[in-house]
C-alpha cells in the first residue's frame, strides 16, 4: 500500500521543500511581529515532521477520486496539527501574534505545499 505522500528515500527532497516553502511563508507573515527565525524554523520543522509521519499511515487510494479525497483529509489534519505546533512554540508572553495569524500561516503554507504534491503526483513525478 502506498501512502498519500508517495514517500520513500527517492522523494525525501519533498520534505525539505515543504519545510522551506512553509518557513518562507511563515516568516513573511510573521515578520512584523519580531519573532525569532530559529523558533519559526523549529515550529515549521517539527510540525512538518510530525504530520509527515502521520501521513505515512494515510492510504493513497486507487483512483484519482480516492487519492484527492485522502489528500484533502491529510491537508485538513496537517493544517490543524501544524497550527497547534505554532501555538506551542509561541505561547510565551512576548508573542504579539494572534492565534488566527498562526492558523493562516499553517493554512497558506500547506495550501502551497499540498498543491505542489498534487501537481507532482498528477505529472507522475512522485510515482
Amino acid at each position: 500500500m502506498n501512502n498519500i505522500l508517495n514517500t520513500n528515500f527517492d522523494t525525501l527532497y519533498l520534505f525539505a521543500g515543504m519545510v522551506l516553502v512553509e518557513l518562507i511563508i511563515s516568516y513573511i507573515m510573521l515578520a512584523h511581529r519580531n519573532l525569532n527565525l530559529i523558533r519559526i524554523f523549529m515550529a515549521v520543522l517539527s510540525g512538518n515532521a510530525f504530520t509527515s509521519l502521520l501521513c505515512l499511515f494515510v492510504p493513497a487510494g486507487s483512483s484519482d477520486f480516492g487519492y484527492y479525497t485522502w489528500l484533502g483529509i491529510a491537508f485538513a489534519v496537517t493544517v490543524v496539527f501544524e497550527w497547534v505546533f505554532y501555538l506551542a512554540y509561541f505561547r510565551d508572553r512576548e508573542n504579539t501574534a494572534s492565534n488566527s495569524r498562526f492558523f493562516f500561516c499553517s493554512l497558506i503554507g500547506n495550501i502551497v505545499s499540498f498543491a505542489v504534491i498534487a501537481i507532482l503526483n498528477q505529472l507522475d513525478i512522485l510515482s
